[in-house]
């Protein structure tokens, strides 16, 4: 935060920066004082995000100090100020004495905290080489990547922004990070929730740096890479810069083969509650896939004030899932009652098209800017499954289905801030996003008779969804030198529409809602860092939750979506302390999460029968 007053006739100006020695970064929130020897009276402030200082004192001399925790500071004993300075640019380099200890145990501080974030220098990682975007995050304390992709905060969706600007599109965002290599990646910084961002980001935002070249004219890497698991592939990095122009590209493809094994075992009772059958499955997945991913983007220098960004990106990927499924089942005797075996092949191809222009202009202050994104994300998705069941007693028999996915998104985001007073800091915004989904399906099984492919009953769905959300939010800061704090306001008016085309279903949802947060920060007299976040999120559907039919691979459990679901809302409590103590980073969280209308799977019977005359039990 640069620190602008009105300067009296007797004042003069002193400004400057402030930069890591090791990393030749800025850094921002480092404190800057000036006592006044004669009065010992204080005055100073903390720096901005590209680590400048810049305020109005009364001449006279001063005791000059910049502080960084767990740097040496810098320090000028007497300074005499009778007219405006420019210190020009103040390098901090580590305590020595922390610098031996890292030099021990990893070679360098990989994680640093703020009072507003976290950030993961990946780069000083090595268990990030030969890996992707998703490795770098499941190397960070507090982050999660499950099965699906999903990038999580103590069990809350986080946002994903790269380069601090909207990245993916839900689906895309899963399979796009698996391709962008490890070694492109610079620092990954967490922010806690914020109404500043999405309502649907409770975990809080990660904002993903990419690297860019730092010296004039062309730069360039390339990685090979392979593991065990197969998890092979190659990827390279090209760079130019010039006084105006940089101009970046990422190309990778990768190969991978994960190899899973699933046993379950269900027992059935009669309404008397007493034994009447049992169900054994075991299951063993064979999941193949190539991906290929290529991106290029500009930033172009129109003066110091503007600066005009571009990105496109294309992924493609084929995905060959083969499952063996064997049912085993019994009487309450024990006593076998029949075996059935389904070879299921499975082959998805996605593609996958991002493209976004970024246009921002700052005014006399660097935190005095507006900015402007417009975005567009395509994804199509082509599946086709090839089941062939096999039955004891009944023989052999063929089904397939086919399933043409196709999601939309655009966007379009203003966002202005303000550096006013001192210390103090106003932002506001509006974004507007728009989702259109659209799935059919079908399911076929071959008729033995005429040996066509018929559809079955009930199995055959066409979908058309389509999102509107209109957002604006104000955020208020505050900066001391010790506490720091935001307090903001988020709105979002929600349009829906749900069509089931094959049974003329149309289903519209209108709401509007508002969420705060406040976010709180203080350093304590140990250098220890205390902070408090409380914000209040949506969890709207996920395309996959609101789709009917997405796998019937398993003829028993079959996985569907509810297009009628509902989002949820959470308010979330979360008081945080972290400390350094010589060898070691000391975290601790305490944290409260409460929910309504919580979305979950769950597993019931659907009351139906499929052609073994075997319950079939919904997972939805």
């Amino acid at each position: 935060m640069s620190f602008y007053g009105q300067k009296s006739p007797e004042d003069v100006t002193i400004y400057g920066s402030v930069y890591d020695a090791e990393t030749n970064s800025p850094l921002q929130y480092a404190t800057v004082k000036l006592q006044n020897i004669k009065t010992k009276i204080y005055t100073g402030g903390i720096t901005n995000k590209k680590g400048r200082f810049h305020f109005n004192i009364i001449p006279g001399r001063y005791k000059f100090t910049v502080e960084f925790i767990s740097f040496k500071p810098f320090v000028i004993n007497k300074l005499d100020i009778n007219q405006d300075i420019d210190f020009g640019m103040i390098v901090l380099s580590q305590n020595a004495e922390k610098l031996n200890e890292v030099e021990v145990s990893a070679g360098k501080n990989i994680m640093d905290y703020k009072y507003d974030k976290k950030i993961y220098y990946a780069s000083k990682d090595i268990g990030n080489k030969g890996g992707s975007a998703v490795t770098v995050l499941e190397n960070i304390p507090t982050l999660r990547v499950d099965e699906q992709g999903n990038i999580n905060i103590r069990g809350n969706m986080a946002m994903i922004l790269v380069n601090g600007k909207p990245f993916g599109g839900e689906d895309a965002t899963r399979d796009v990070l698996s391709l962008i290599p490890s070694n492109t990646i610079s620092k990954v910084e967490i922010y806690s929730p914020s109404a500043k961002y999405d309502a649907n980001s409770g975990g809080g935002i990660v904002n993903i740096i990419l690297k860019k070249g730092k010296g004039m004219g062309f730069t360039g890497t390339m990685e090979i890479h392979g593991g065990l698991p197969d998890n092979d592939g190659i990827s390279s990095f090209i760079n130019y810069k010039s006084d105006k122009v940089n101009i970046y590209s990422t190309t990778s493809f990768n190969h991978t083969i994960k190899i899973k094994n699933t046993n379950m075992e269900q027992e059935y009772f009669d309404t008397h509650n007493n034994p009447a059958g049992k169900m054994k499955q075991d299951r063993n997945d064979d999941r193949q896939k190539n991906s290929f991913l290529f991106n290029i983007g500009s930033d172009f220098t129109i003066d110091d004030k503007n600066t005009i960004s571009t990105s496109i990106l294309y992924s493609t990927s084929n995905k060959n899932y083969d499952s063996d499924i064997f049912f085993e089942d019994n009487n309450n005797s024990g006593n076998l009652i029949q075996s059935t075996n389904r070879d299921v092949s499975d082959n998805t191809d996605d593609n996958n098209l991002e493209a976004l222009i970024n246009y921002t202009t700052v005014f006399n202050d660097d935190d005095h800017k507006l900015s402007f994104n417009l975005k567009y994300n395509g994804l199509n998705s082509e599946n086709y499954t090839d089941i062939l069941k096999t039955v004891l007693t009944k023989g052999i028999s063929k089904q397939n289905s086919t399933k043409n996915q196709k999601l939309s998104t655009y966007l379009f985001q203003a966002d202005y801030q303000i550096p006013f007073a001192k210390n103090r800091m106003l932002e506001t915004g509006f974004k507007t996003n728009i989702r259109k989904f659209s799935n059919n399906f079908l399911y076929s099984a071959l008729n033995p008779d005429t040996q066509v492919f018929e559809p079955i009953k009930g199995f055959t769905n066409n979908v058309l969804y389509d999102e509107y959300i209109l957002a604006a939010y104000v955020k208020y800061s505050k900066y001391y030198e010790d506490l720091n704090f935001s307090l903001a306001l988020r709105s979002e008016k929600t349009y829906t529409e749900i069509q089931e085309l094959n049974i003329n279903s149309d289903d519209k949802n209108d709401y509007l809602d508002f969420f705060p947060s406040v976010n709180i920060g203080y350093t304590l007299k140990d250098e220890g860092i205390l902070t408090f976040n409380y914000s209040r999120f949506i969890d709207r559907p996920e395309v996959a939750q609101l789709n009917p039919f997405t796998s019937i691979a398993d003829n028993r459990f079959i996985l569907t979506g509810n297009p009628y679901l509902k989002p949820s809302y959470s308010n979330y409590f979360i008081l945080e302390y972290y400390k350094e103590i010589k060898k070691i980073t000391l975290t601790t969280a305490l944290f409260y999460l409460g929910s309504t209308d919580y979305i979950r799977y769950i597993i019931e019977n659907s009351g139906d029968h499929n052609a073994d005359n075997f319950d079939i039990y919904l997972k939805k």
